[in-house]
């Protein structure tokens, strides 16, 4: 990861990476890969300035490397995450929500668009069944969108692109 993204990361894993089972950090940037990071590559163009389409990029590579997690959860490289309140959180569901699609976290609306969309600064946590419903439809999500310019709003308007606007709520 380039600066000041990779000590952010590093950060990162030695404090809260601690307390979740499994810890990727994904860059479109080509860098050498380790253990705790990967390279994901950059179909097209969808960067605008400090506004990535990662978030959609990611789908499939976290569905991809662990296919039967019950949560997948995105944050920005300067999140903190506090994973005994998330797993607290994820507790208070009804058995078996990881079996419906949600997308949890705090909901905005992007105005130039009308949709709604978890803030990834905050974190964006995903189910199972929202994760395998977004996969098939990544890439041309990517293309349709990648001129929205935030990859959570992107991600958000792939979500409305499945699901209508109307399965949201606050």
């Amino acid at each position: 990861l380039k600066e000041p993204y990779s000590t952010r990361g590093e950060v990162a894993k030695q404090s809260w990476y601690q307390g979740i089972s499994r810890f990727q950090a994904f860059t479109f940037d080509a860098v050498p890969e380790s253990d705790w990071r990967q390279h994901v590559p950059e179909i097209m163009d969808e960067n605008h300035g400090r506004a990535f389409g990662s978030n959609l990029a990611l789908i499939p590579e976290m569905l991809r490397l662990w296919p039967n997690s019950s949560w997948y959860v995105q944050s920005d490289d300067d999140t903190m995450l506090f994973p005994a309140m998330l797993a607290a959180r994820l507790s208070r569901l009804p058995d078996g929500a990881e079996h419906m699609p949600m997308l949890l976290g705090n909901c905005v609306l992007y105005p130039p668009l009308d949709v709604p969309f978890m803030v990834g600064g905050a974190s964006i946590t995903m189910s199972r069944k929202f994760v395998q419903d977004l996969a098939p439809h990544v890439l041309a999500c990517r293309a349709k969108h990648k001129h929205v310019e935030y990859g959570d709003a992107r991600l958000g308007a792939c979500a409305v692109d499945i699901y209508g606007k109307h399965s949201f709520s606050r």
